[in-house]
C-alpha cells in the first residue's frame, strides 16, 4: 500500500500585522529607523554580508508599510514624522528615501 502523507504544519497563531493605532505605528517607525541606521553602518563596513542585506531590506519594507498605514490613519502626523526623520515622500507614499543633503 501507499505511504501516508504527513499532515501539514500548523500555521503560527500570531500573524505579523501592523498595529491598529497611530501612536504604536510612530513608535514602530522610530525603532525601525534606528535599527536601519545601525544596519546601514554595518553594511558600509561589511559590503558582502548578504544575510544582513536581506534583513535590511525586510526592515525597510516594514517601515515603508508602517508609513503607508500611518498616512491612512493620520496623514498630517505621517508628513510631520517623515520631515523629522528627513525623508522625501512622494504623493502615494510608495517611495520612502532619505533626502540628499
Amino acid at each position: 500500500m501507499g505511504e501516508k502523507k504527513r499532515p501539514k504544519r500548523p500555521r503560527p497563531a500570531k500573524r505579523r500585522t501592523l498595529p491598529p493605532d497611530a501612536k504604536s505605528l510612530v513608535e514602530m517607525i522610530g525603532t525601525l529607523s534606528c535599527k536601519l541606521a545601525r544596519k546601514a553602518e554595518h553594511l558600509q563596513r561589511e559590503a558582502h554580508d548578504y544575510k544582513s542585506r536581506s534583513g535590511f531590506r525586510i526592515m525597510f519594507e516594514q517601515r515603508a508599510a508602517a508609513f503607508r498605514r500611518l498616512a491612512e490613519l493620520d496623514a498630517a502626523q505621517a508628513a510631520e514624522l517623515a520631515e523629522a526623520l528627513g525623508f522625501q515622500i512622494d504623493a502615494t507614499l510608495h517611495d520612502l528615501t532619505p533626502e540628499a543633503k
